[in-house]
C-alpha cells in the first residue's frame, strides 16, 4: 500500500462452534483481536466480538427410491 493512502481490509469470522442460546449454561459471545503492526514501530489493536448463529438452510432435499426390489 502506498504511503498516506487507505484501503479496505476484509475480516472473515469463521467460528468452529455456534454461540449457545440464551438461558443455557453460557450465552457469551466469541471474542478475538486483530493486530496491525505499522512501519513506524507503532501498532493498532482492535478487539472483536462476534456471535455465531445456526446456519440458514439451503432447502429441502427429497429422493424417490424403490424398496424391496
Amino acid at each position: 500500500m502506498p504511503p498516506k493512502s487507505s484501503a479496505a481490509y476484509e475480516v472473515v469470522y469463521l467460528p468452529k462452534a455456534m454461540t449457545k442460546k440464551e438461558g443455557t449454561i453460557s450465552d457469551e459471545p466469541h471474542f478475538g483481536s486483530l493486530f496491525f503492526p505499522l512501519p513506524n514501530g507503532t501498532a493498532l489493536l482492535y478487539n472483536l466480538k462476534g456471535v455465531a448463529n445456526a446456519p440458514s438452510t439451503e432447502g429441502l432435499v427429497t429422493e424417490t427410491i424403490q424398496a424391496k426390489k
